[in-house]
């Protein structure tokens, strides 16, 4: 069934079909994270405030994650979901033995279409940075068909983060 999405066009801008696994697709790490703004400062969480962070492209130098520390980055690959299957997000395991951590704030709801990923990372490790680099194998999706949602209810008429092509911290 994962060859046949592949085909169907949910996820694009696969690097090889390799990516496809038994009960999972990997993703890879995109072009641009976001990297918190130094300084004191207060999110206001009630007022959906969000983290001063300024955008770095590391295509040409990747970009080390010191212990500790929290980005924000987004999946090489595009999503289409149709309105009848939703999936999550899991860093793979290489990842997290390397000390690396994901808040768990990635659900793709049905209709989520023309983007990548933003996917919150944070070195969890005490004395080891991590370097990341684009096209690194940094999660995988897992996939679940359920009824199909309708249009009112899908998030292609009404989310937020469709046609996002790069990491977004609103």
């Amino acid at each position: 069934e994962l060859w046949q999405l592949y085909h169907d066009g949910v996820l694009q801008n696969l690097g090889t079909t390799d990516q496809i696994q038994g009960s999972s697709i990997d993703v890879r790490l995109g072009r641009v994270i976001m990297t918190e703004t130094p300084g004191d400062h207060k999110i206001v969480l009630r007022n959906r405030d969000t983290m001063k962070m300024d955008k770095l492209d590391i295509t040409d130098n990747g970009f080390d994650l010191g212990p500790g520390e929290f980005i924000l980055a987004h999946t090489e690959e595009l999503f289409y979901m149709p309105d009848y299957l939703s999936a999550t997000f899991h860093l793979k395991s290489t990842s997290a033995r390397s000390g690396l951590g994901h808040l768990l704030a990635v659900h793709i709801d049905p209709g989520f279409n023309n983007s990548t990923l933003t996917l919150e990372i944070h070195n969890v490790s005490r004395y080891h940075t991590v370097e990341l680099n684009r096209y690194d194998a940094i999660g995988q999706i897992m996939f679940w068909r359920h009824e199909e949602v309708p249009l009112e209810a899908s998030y292609r008429s009404r989310g937020h983060y469709n046609n996002d092509r790069i990491v977004s911290g609103v």
